[in-house]
């Protein structure tokens, strides 16, 4: 679907909302008991409904979620708009929100990995500050164990720091709000999938105990890999260096995870409140990760360890997390690393009858030890927030937040703005809009790196170098947003926006220098002159019945590049152009529909447009024809605690890779028990 198309779906789209005119909303006010009780934290650091959001804000519950039949995160979130979500392998995901993934375009292959998301579990960011991105597949998280997921879609730096340049994804779980349970889930499906978890909790008064852990597998939908020199599939054994080195211990394994979670805690409501979760991990899994000159898969391992606990008194609460442990790609020795990431905070919150007023100040260390980066090397960051809220008026609001990060690396300070402002223009009807800034941290590898690979037999050497100054890339985001409640039970909201990004790092070749007989070849990683600006509208529709509810959501842009880079040898030459890294179109639909007491049917459709995406190291490209893919749940409740399901993934017309060279999705057949015991 080209732009031109676009124009027509969304007229036709809205025309459908205006003239249905009755009936209610899953997010706001629904029949669905637990649906209309929604609030979010993420949006406003505090509670609040969703309706008078400032944000674009989505909530994904663990109701919806159970009844989609999602089997990780990642697919779980095609159930929300401005989300993009494309499968490496069988499990193994990328996540963008919004876009802007390759663009400018050309880079290296590392740069397609979602640098500008952040993602959290209970307030503790996860991210990958080696070499930026995130390990969806080493998530210490279950299905089970998730209460709701909150998608900020736009800059949120202001708010939660760097990498919040365009959203954040928070995962809140489950806390035990039993006096005393048991619960085990056990799934299995075609490609070797199968995914067993369990969990228990109790009460002592106010206090809440719980425990829980799950082993994942996954095998892939193909055992060869894309070959850049042959420009083919081949097998393992017919890649150009697969005589010297083994990088991939086994073929035929996508995904292999486990992980066990405590969580120990007294009620919010408590004038002192503290919540202290303790997990590990350890997974393997194939995914794209470091710029391979043979193939774009590397066989990844990770074993993680975390620690997060929050204390409060009153509206004063401090929070410290602590994550360590080990990451490595077979094969690739120079990339493995230990990391450790250590985040404190501290913030309070003064309530006046018109004023909220939230200061805080934030610490985070990242230590990571490789020799790709020289040895032991450390990311420091200092911050300081204000937010305030000024609600003039019942119907209106005005929020001004800012935020200055004081980093070690690079050494220049960066602030990071958001202003806000929402006006009810009825009881049902919200106008919001503001002005959101955010940028991107520093990473080891682009900062720090500073390697000299020496060719044997050869008066040849390549000298590769970070920038330790080098500037981190800024988002700032205009937006326009109307939210509406037609009547009980229909609602849809509609989102503007407008992002510019500039500042963009890239490895250039800066050419050969021969003294005394010997060549040596320089690549310095350095800012890029191009400018990136991407247009784009939301829409998210949602109609309820007493027996169904159908939300479709739909997402158009086009992103524009200043100063395209020609390639990465310098001297840069530059052009104009149209990227379509991000899809023109995207979106989705989920359909429920309780046949009976004791049936539920649901289905759900993601669509991507065609698009394509270009690296120069190594130089490939590869073009995407558009792709609907569907997926179908059964579920019965065969009596109290004991439930099944049956359910189709991966129902598609377009069975080619989804990613940069990587495997083919074939669909996916799952079965599955989930069981409960209550004392």
């Amino acid at each position: 679907m080209k732009i031109p198309d676009l124009k027509r779906v969304m007229t036709g789209l809205l025309a459908l909302v205006v003239s249905q005119g009755a009936i209610a909303d899953n997010l706001f006010y629904g029949i669905n008991d637990e649906s209309s009780r929604i609030t979010t934290v993420s949006a406003s650091k505090h509670d609040e409904d969703l309706f008078a959001s400032p944000l674009s804000i989505s909530v994904l519950t663990a109701e919806r979620i159970k009844n989609s039949g999602a089997t990780s995160v990642p697919e779980a979130l095609r159930l929300l708009p401005g989300v993009l979500v494309r499968e490496q392998t069988n499990g193994v995901y990328e996540v963008h929100l919004r876009g802007l993934e390759n663009a400018p375009e050309g880079n290296s292959l590392t740069t397609l990995n979602s640098r500008l998301t952040l993602l959290m579990i209970d307030n503790r960011i996860v991210y990958d500050y080696f070499d930026g991105g995130l390990f969806w597949q080493s998530l210490p998280v279950g299905m089970d164990d998730i209460a709701r997921i909150e998608v900020i879609r736009g800059p949120a730096s202001a708010l939660y720091g760097s990498n919040a340049a365009q959203g954040v994804i928070h995962i809140i779980t489950k806390r035990a709000a039993n006096s005393g349970y048991a619960s085990a889930s056990v799934k299995a499906g075609t490609s070797n999938s199968s995914d067993l978890h369990a969990e228990a909790g109790t009460r002592l008064g106010e206090h809440a105990l719980r425990v829980s852990g799950f082993t994942n597998q996954r095998d892939r939908f193909q055992e060869t890999y894309y070959s850049f020199s042959d420009g083919r599939y081949v097998a393992a054994s017919e890649l150009p260096n697969s005589d010297s080195f083994k990088p991939y211990p086994d073929p035929n394994q996508a995904l292999k995870s486990n992980a066990i979670s405590l969580n120990l805690n007294n009620s919010p409501e408590s004038q002192w409140h503290y919540d202290i979760s303790l997990n590990h991990q350890d997974s393997e899994s194939h995914r794209i990760y470091i710029s391979s000159e043979d193939s774009p898969f590397t066989y990844n391992t990770s074993e993680t360890s975390a620690m997060n606990a929050l204390l409060a008194y009153g509206n004063l609460q401090t929070r410290i997390s602590h994550q360590w442990g080990e990451n490595s790609a077979e094969g690739f020795p120079d990339f493995n690393s230990d990391m450790r990431l250590t985040q404190a905070s501290l913030e309070y919150s003064f309530r006046l009858p018109k004023w909220l007023i939230q200061p805080g100040i934030y610490r985070e260390e990242a230590s990571y030890d490789s020799p790709f980066i020289g040895g032991k090397r450390d990311l420091n960051t200092t911050a300081y927030m204000l937010r305030t809220e000024f609600t003039p008026t019942p119907a209106s609001r005005l929020i001004a937040a800012l935020r200055l990060d004081d980093y070690n690396v690079p050494s220049e300070n960066y602030p990071s703005v958001q202003l806000l402002g929402s006006y009810k223009l009825t009881h049902d009807t919200l106008l919001r809009g503001g002005v959101m800034t955010a940028h991107r941290s520093a990473f080891m590898v682009t900062h720090y790196l500073d390697l000299t690979f020496d060719y044997p037999g050869q008066a040849l050497s390549a000298l590769v170098k970070g920038d330790p100054q080098g500037k981190l890339t800024q988002v700032k985001t205009y937006e326009v947003a109307l939210r509406k409640q037609l009547s009980f039970n229909h609602w849809f909201e509609v989102e503007l926006f407008r992002t510019e990004a500039d500042d963009f790092l890239g490895s250039v070749n800066e050419g050969l220098v021969t003294e005394n007989g010997f060549t040596t070849s320089t690549i310095q990683i350095q800012s890029l002159p191009s400018q990136v600006t991407q247009h784009g509208l939301t829409l998210n529709w949602l109609y309820e019945q007493a027996q169904w509810d159908l939300n479709v959501f739909l997402t158009g842009q086009q992103t524009r590049v200043e100063s395209q880079i020609e390639s990465l040898n310098a001297p840069l030459t530059t052009y104009d152009t149209t990227n379509r890294g991000t899809p023109a179109v995207y979106g989705g639909l989920d359909f429920n529909w309780r046949a009976a007491p004791t049936w539920f049917l649901n289905t759900n459709l993601y669509y991507l447009d065609d698009h394509e995406l270009r690296v120069s190291r190594p130089i490939s490209q590869i073009d995407f024809s558009s792709r609907l893919v569907a997926n179908v749940t059964l579920r019965h409740d065969f009596w109290d605690g004991v439930s099944g399901y049956i359910s189709a993934r991966n129902l598609s017309n377009n069975q080619d890779p989804q990613y940069f060279y990587t495997d083919g999705i074939d669909p996916l057949y799952m079965i599955g028990v989930d069981l409960t015991w209550i004392r």
